[in-house]
């Protein structure tokens, strides 16, 4: 089982960074983990609506072209629904016995899953969780 997380801009604070190297050394003793940072762009002070949506569709094709086509994703999203530590212990487990693929987690809020019907129904393995 492989495990991929994927988030857009850089880990900046050093407190943050060495916790995300412990947590991947842990789990590193039962699957390969890997982390992916996709470049962010620079968002003018009071961007108008328009130009925020340009800016999370940029973000979110980036994001698109990480993600293998039998991942199953995993979308950690405020529209998502709502699991606590055992219920999500569980869903993981459940996924990781019956998926073919891999696990991919997706930190960032994606319309783009929503408004991109081509990639919808090629890879309809996506949860959405908060």
């Amino acid at each position: 089982m492989n495990i991929t997380l994927v988030t857009v801009g850089k880990i900046k604070e050093k407190f943050y960074r060495d916790a995300v190297d412990e947590f991947v050394k842990r789990l590193s003793r039962y699957c390969k983990i890997r982390i992916i940072e996709v470049a962010d762009e620079n968002t003018p002070n009071n961007a108008p609506e328009a130009i925020e949506e340009q800016i999370k569709n940029k973000e979110g094709e980036r994001i698109l072209k990480k993600i293998e086509r039998n991942d199953f994703v995993i979308l950690f999203d405020v529209q998502g629904e709502m699991k606590d530590s055992l219920q999500f212990a569980k869903f993981i487990q459940n996924k990781i016995d019956t998926i073919n693929g891999n696990i991919c987690f997706v930190f960032y809020h994606l319309d783009i899953f929503d408004k991109r019907s081509g990639w919808q129904n090629k890879n309809k393995q996506i949860k959405r969780i908060r």
